[in-house]
């Protein structure tokens, strides 16, 4: 699930796992410009959770997953929890 396909200029996507007990996960996050040096890097986690919670009518429940991540190189920040679509 993507906004763009190439998503030159930035944009959100989402990858899709689905794990041998039929469970299916992701990642959803929203990439920078490919024009900006080193380009196409994360930039945000929890605006793109959001926007697909939204998308799916879903997210109002989260799970804890003790995960806080914050990269300074990135400056993308993770605040550690998943929505449950």
């Amino acid at each position: 699930m993507a906004d763009n396909k190439y998503r030159l200029l930035g944009g959100y996507h989402l990858r899709l796992w689905k794990l041998p007990n039929g469970n299916v996960v992701s990642n959803a996050h929203h990439d920078d410009s490919v024009l900006i040096i080193p380009g196409h890097q994360v930039d945000g986690y929890e605006n793109a959770e959001t926007k697909v919670a939204k998308f799916f009518g879903t997210g109002s429940k989260s799970y804890w997953l003790d995960n806080v991540y914050y990269s300074k190189y990135y400056k993308a920040y993770n605040d550690g929890s998943a929505k449950l679509f």
